[in-house]
């Protein structure tokens, strides 16, 4: 969130090669006759013929070592070898209108109930985050333990799934949720559960006042919440509480794109009443 992850990233970008090797385009450095030999050598797959291009989406269904290996170089990793760069919107996997996200769902960990590639089948999100598309007793298969730890998220999921898990209250539609979530939950939930999965500093809240989003096309949860920091050019934006808005799933469809409104459209300013500040001062990490 400060930044710190990035420094000395030169090192490794400006790193020249010795005379018999070959610099792959994330800075590594292979023997000279590993290039163009017809396997991978750099990680990146940058040494061979088409390398850059080749995302790696087989990698799932044909796994090897050099899947294990590869490093996603400015892409978003599905963690398998599968590389994209993700220039999509998070909520609806598409770019241009077309389908983007990985073979293997790793992108949609935790956000299964409102990823809008998925509402066809409704997916669960089962412990670790992953999709389950089944109707199954999550609870009771020791799945799921939502229903016993978190009953507003476990109630929200059921509205949001149609009662996807055997053991939803609301098994035939949501309205049953609906009244449960209104009447016992909480002014605002947060979703997923788990807080920060988008990205460190920030999270999503559903209001259980707003009925209507558990039937309308778009179920991504209504507040968008920052709370942590965000290193920009000269200075720092942070926040000394959690600053909500009206989501925009736009404005957050690419993170880069939101880090780069935060900094220059002055959503923080010097009205004391902001909980969103600047530090040109110093570069600390405020939590």
């Amino acid at each position: 969130m400060d930044g710190i992850d990035e420094d000395y990233c030169d090192k490794l970008e400006f790193n020249e090669c010795e005379k018999d090797e070959y610099r792959c385009s994330n800075g590594m450095c292979i023997p000279e006759e590993y290039w163009l030999d017809g396997g991978f050598d750099c990680m990146d797959w940058s040494d061979e013929m088409g390398g850059r291009f080749n995302s790696g989406e087989d990698c799932l269904y044909n796994p090897s070592v050099e899947c294990d290996e590869h490093s996603c170089l400015y892409s978003y990793s599905c963690g398998d070898g599968h590389c994209f760069y993700d220039r999509r919107n998070r909520f609806t996997n598409e770019h241009n209108g077309d389908p983007l996200y990985c073979s293997n769902y790793r992108d949609l960990n935790y956000l299964c109930e409102i990823v809008s590639i998925l509402e066809k089948s409704p997916h669960w999100t089962i412990n670790g985050g992953y999709c389950m598309p089944y109707k199954l007793p999550f609870s009771r298969l020791g799945l799921d333990m939502t229903s016993n730890s978190n009953p507003c998220t476990f109630w929200i999921k059921c509205a949001l799934t149609n009662g996807l898990d055997s053991d939803c209250p609301c098994p035939k539609g949501n309205l049953y949720c609906e009244a449960l979530i209104s009447t016992y939950c909480p002014e605002d939930i947060v979703y997923p559960a788990q807080g920060s999965v988008i990205a460190p500093y920030l999270i999503m809240k559903y209001i259980p006042e707003e009925k209507n989003v558990w039937y309308d096309a778009n179920k991504i949860p209504p507040l968008l919440c920052f709370n942590g920091s965000i290193r920009c050019v000269g200075y720092q934006i942070y926040s000394d509480d959690i600053a909500c808005f009206k989501f925009e799933s736009d404005f957050i469809s690419q993170l880069s794109i939101f880090e780069f409104n935060i900094c220059i459209f002055e959503i923080a300013d010097d009205n004391e009443n902001t909980p969103i500040h600047r530090n040109y001062s110093s570069m600390i990490l405020i939590i």
